[in-house]
Formats: structure tokens, C-alpha cells, sequence
């Protein structure tokens, strides 16, 4: 039986899917290994959508469906990138009460407490 160009195509397709799922399987295995973490139970649900084990692994350990299943790593980068800016911006107000506690002085006033006041 001679295969048609359509099902040669859905051959590629499924061969080209299963080496890509295999690379997720890798890049679980390096993620864990690095975070020390274990590996969800399940990377694809049955209609080959992530799982939702997955998808809380990825949440959970600040990584990326994009780099888990394709090995993309521009979103790790950009989040990486907006964390030191965030740590930038909180850095001035880190040493002001860095300051406050070693100077036993009170609470600054334009901080809140955490008591629910803003």
C-alpha cells in the first residue's frame, strides 16, 4: 500500500512530536536535577495538552512551558532580566530599613507595616 503525501506528512508529524517530548523528558530531568526537586507525574494529559502536573511543576520552580517543550529560552531570560530590575528598584528601600532596625529608629512613615494600611 502506497502511503499518500498526507500520511507521510502525519508520519513526520508524530515521529518530529515524540523526539520533542522526549526533549521535555530531558529537560525535566536536568530541571530537577539542578532545583532538587521531583518530576511531575505526567508531562501531556491525553488529548496531548500539558498536564495540569506540569503545568504546577513549571509554576512551581519558576520555569517555562516555552523552554520545557521547545527549548526556548528568551521567557527565562526576560523574567530573569525583570527580577534584578525588581530587585533594583526595591534596593533603596531594603537599605532604608536596613538603616531603620540597625539605628533601633522607628518604622519609617511612608512605609507600610504589613497591617493591612497602605
Amino acid at each position: 500500500m502506497k502511503m499518500t503525501a498526507s500520511d507521510t506528512l502525519y508520519a513526520l508529524a508524530a515521529q518530529a512530536a515524540e523526539i520533542r517530548h522526549e526533549d521535555a523528558r530531558q529537560r525535566v530531568y536536568l530541571a530537577c536535577e539542578v532545583l532538587q526537586v521531583s518530576p511531575p507525574e505526567s508531562l501531556l494529559d491525553e488529548d496531548g495538552a500539558p498536564s495540569d502536573a506540569c503545568i504546577n511543576f513549571v509554576c512551581d520552580n519558576g520555569l517555562s512551558l516555552d523552554w520545557l517543550f521547545r527549548g526556548d529560552v528568551r521567557p527565562l531570560l526576560r523574567a530573569s532580566r525583570e527580577l534584578l530590575n525588581l530587585r533594583d528598584a526595591l534596593e533603596p528601600q531594603v537599605e532604608r530599613l536596613n538603616n531603620a532596625i540597625g539605628d533601633n529608629s522607628r518604622w519609617p512613615d511612608d512605609l507600610p507595616t504589613g497591617r493591612g494600611e497602605q
